[in-house]
């Protein structure tokens, strides 16, 4: 998904459906060891994992760290630069910038005889045993089938200075050769396992007990330490700097989630004073904070031993680094997983809430499943071709959008597209969606996952006053409702709502906005909420000199509805600090909302 709102960010065309010569395929970004969908000879990956070994490799015994090889990039270039690939509502995209993971150095490998085996690409000149940093080796023990396996796993010395600098002066040279160059659109750093800041292995085996539990005098092993001022500390903020100096101009993301001690976070983020800077305090902050964990309700963070950190430590949280900085650093999120089954759309739906309505994030990258209707077994696109999120609107009812990107009809997909580079001074859908963690806090420290996300999802619009209740629609989740709501396990809407418990209940804008206190023509005004009831509520809203109130006709029905409006209205809290306010004076059931949505999309402020 493109966008282009964190100071630094780029734009990146991305689309579901492109046409080229043969028919229709999927623009996959990571579709780059095969031709495209049924396009033989066309390849579209346009994101490319860099081996570390691949472009720093083992023939250059006389100058290792200054050898370097860049075809499987040029190459990628090449292909691409070859390309012209016209999206389904006549953009062309032609060039498309390539997004780098690099340099790989530590990830998941394949299965052998029941053994999971991750795959080491430091450069044998310098990783090796008789190398310059020689890999640890690491014998990991797992039961596979009642019977015990041992194997060896070889670590990357992630502690070692020479490793470090190897690691720096590669950066550099990849800074010289592509850090003005306009087909690089940015890149994701490679900072431990899978490319991200962790120093576990779990595919493999590799626990942070076996190579970094140095906080525990008894422990087997301490080999790197994981811990604030340690020696995984040390590389990551070695890369940071290594990948702030060589890239200035280019978004660079940190996926800095499973970090193995919240304290990391902050020190990267925050910086040391007189040891590291911190990518918050970069005078030119183009390093943001990537999050591969945007899923319907994730855990917030990762707490790990010393086993009683000080509650100062909640403010190093992936959530709460994420809404500190939001609007101040780029963010990029990712669903951490795909779905399936009946509860397939309810959950995405509730994901793309999750990741777009807190965090304000300029980059999302998402499966192909979840833009298309039919999928097989590998989560490619089926046959036939069916968009995903317009199902959202055809099946429940969601408001086609009026004004959409790209001319076309509105649908979901281009309501998602509408809330990138939104920032406090310039959105024009403000949403709140109730929500309640389906991660109860679990005490006040957690070995574990600790709690989740623990809010509503709120987009530049919020409670101003009034008591409600969240309530969920499945009895599987821990705020489940006795009285269900409309086909709660599967209607979109139905995950979590919120029931009004007072005559009144109001929502308050942002007043950073740059219309606020603007009155202004063709505001649209949506609400979705439960039809269980044939007693009326109402809706308030401010106006140039005085306010306006509008009947919404509940019914017994029992489904969902949407109720729609458009008005000219005073964009300010002018109601007593609210710009909308329900009223209902009735017996029960009291309203039930999902969402609440002011579209100023067309007023043209």
């Amino acid at each position: 998904m493109p966008g282009a709102g964190a100071p630094g960010s780029a734009t990146l065309a991305a689309p579901d459906y492109a046409l080229a010569p043969g028919g229709a395929m999927l623009v996959d970004r990571d579709n780059f060891n095969g031709a495209a969908r049924a396009i033989p000879g066309i390849e579209l990956g346009s994101h490319l994992d860099v081996l570390w070994a691949e472009i720093n490799p083992a023939n250059c015994a006389t100058n290792p760290t200054g050898c370097t090889d860049f075809s499987v990039i040029e190459e990628r270039l090449r292909q691409m630069g070859q390309q012209q690939v016209t999206t389904v509502d006549g953009q062309v995209l032609s060039p498309r910038p390539l997004w780098l993971s690099l340099p790989r150095f530590w990830s998941q490998g394949n299965e052998i005889d029941g053994i999971r085996y991750c795959n080491n690409n430091v450069p044998s000149w310098l990783g090796s045993s008789n190398g310059v940093a020689p890999n640890y080796a690491i014998s990991v023990t797992r039961t596979v089938g009642g019977q015990a396996l041992t194997h060896t796993e070889y670590v990357p010395r992630l502690d070692s200075a020479a490793l470090q600098a190897a690691y720096s002066t590669l950066i550099q040279r990849l800074g010289a050769a592509f850090g003005n160059d306009p087909r690089i659109a940015g890149l994701f750093i490679a900072g431990g396992y899978d490319n991200e800041t962790n120093l576990a292995a779990p595919w493999c085996g590799i626990t942070l007990e076996l190579i970094a539990n140095c906080a525990n005098p008894a422990s087997p092993q301490c080999l790197i330490s994981a811990y604030a001022g340690g020696e995984y500390d040390q590389f990551v903020r070695n890369a940071l700097d290594a990948f702030h100096q060589a890239f200035p101009r280019k978004p660079v993301y940190l996926l800095f989630a499973p970090a193995p001690d919240d304290y990391l976070r902050c020190n990267w983020v925050y910086g040391v004073p007189g040891q590291f800077t911190g990518i918050a305090q970069y005078s030119n902050r183009h390093i943001g904070l990537g999050f591969n964990g945007m899923r319907y309700d994730v855990p917030g963070f990762i707490r790990r031993p010393p086993p009683a950190p000080p509650p100062a430590s909640a403010r190093c949280s992936v959530f709460q680094l994420l809404l500190d900085n939001r609007g101040l650093l780029p963010i990029k999120l990712e669903p951490s997983q795909s779905w399936s089954g009946v509860a397939r759309r309810q959950i995405e739906y509730w994901s793309w809430l999750f990741g777009l309505g807190p965090f304000w994030p300029d980059f999302i990258d998402t499966q192909p499943e979840w833009f298309c209707a039919n999928t097989d077994g590998d989560g490619n696109c089926g046959t036939p071709a069916a968009s995903e999120l317009r199902a959202f609107n055809t099946q429940y009812g969601f408001p086609a959008i009026t004004t959409p990107r790209n001319g076309n009809q509105g649908d979901f997909g281009d309501w998602l597209e509408r809330q990138f580079g939104d920032s406090p001074t310039s959105a024009r859908d403000l949403w709140t969606a109730f929500h309640r963690t389906e991660f109860p806090h679990t005490g006040s420290y957690c070995q574990g996952y600790c709690e989740g996300f623990d809010d509503n999802f709120n987009h530049f619009l919020a409670v101003a006053y009034g008591p409600y209740s969240v309530r969920c629609g499945d009895s599987s989740l821990p705020c489940y409702d006795p009285v269900p709501l409309p086909q709660a396990a599967t209607n979109i809407y139905s995950r979590f709502a919120g029931r009004m418990d007072g005559a009144a209940l109001a929502f308050a804008i942002s007043n950073t906005l740059s219309y606020y206190g603007q009155t202004l023509d063709n505001v649209h005004i949506r609400l979705a909420y439960v039809n269980d009831s044939d007693a009326d509520f109402s809706v308030t809203l401010p106006t140039e000199f005085s306010s306006i109130t509008l009947p919404v006709d509940r019914t017994a029905a029992g489904n969902w509805a949407w109720f729609e409006t458009t008005q000219r209205i005073k964009l300010a809290n002018d109601l007593n600090g609210a710009i909308l306010r329900i009223d209902y004076n009735g017996p029960d059931p009291r309203p039930t909302l999902h969402m609440v949505w002011i579209d100023v999309n067309d007023a043209a402020p």
